[in-house]
């Protein structure tokens, strides 16, 4: 909550009584689901408003600016409450607002909006879920990322791994088919490897693409053994 104010210097009134005249105001919230308040409820007083803090100015008869963190708020809403004990005040404005991160892709995982925590050391742990075209392998952790209380992202672990036939923009942030004229046949954190010879794109020849499992097809009057892999050459 951010708050500007000014409040005159009790001295330079010299109509107030001393002993009654204030330099600080009260600030207090009250948490409800609805809209209920009446003019005798919630009871105007310290409990069951919970006080926020008093507010003091750093400077006299200038606007000051102050802000203040409070909750956790359990309920859907809450009621804002001024106390006024005796200053010459003016409350210029009152911004609320929390904070958040924002939904996010890292490392080939997508991480939704995120409230951020109770206190200034909080992390909120998410867990994210793969991309389009990609997988969490047994060998890596479940892709986990932490919220702070600034609304910051960070200390990610995990992740997940294209499938074959995609490999991972410089990013990290989404699973593409492999360009023609490359293949990739495993699902794995590994970029598209060059076809092997006499295999592969070719335009010219009418060939289709490598398909989504990654292979490079052998050019016509070219084969390999039904024992090689697709990173062997191609031979006639």
């Amino acid at each position: 909550m951010e708050v500007e104010f000014s409040i005159k210097q009790c001295v330079s009134d010299p109509t107030s009584v001393t002993s009654q005249c204030k330099e600080t105001f009260n600030i207090f919230y009250y948490e409800v689901d609805s809209d209920v308040a009446t003019t005798t409820f919630p009871p105007w007083r310290e409990q069951p408003y919970v006080k926020i803090d008093t507010v003091a100015a750093n400077s006299i008869n200038q606007v000051n600016s102050k802000s203040f963190s409070f909750g956790p708020i359990h309920r859907k809403g809450i009621y804002l409450a001024v106390q006024d004990q005796g200053a010459c005040m003016s409350l210029i404005s009152i911004r609320l607002y929390y904070f958040y991160c924002h939904k996010i892709a890292k490392n080939l995982a997508l991480f939704p909006m995120t409230i951020s925590g109770e206190t200034p050391a909080s992390l909120v742990e998410v867990k994210g879920s793969c991309v389009t075209n990609a997988r969490q392998p047994h060998v890596l952790e479940n892709p986990m990322y932490r919220c702070n209380s600034n609304g910051l992202w960070q200390i990610s672990t995990g992740g997940c791994v294209c499938l074959a036939g995609y490999q991972a923009n410089m990013e990290q942030t989404r699973c593409q088919p492999c360009p023609d004229g490359t293949y990739k046949s495993t699902e794995s954190i590994s970029q598209c490897l060059p076809c092997p010879a006499h295999s592969g794109y070719n335009a010219t020849l009418g060939l289709s693409p490598p398909s989504s499992t990654g292979g490079c097809v052998c050019h016509p009057g070219y084969a390999r053994a039904p024992t090689e892999g697709l990173e062997i050459p191609c031979t006639s």
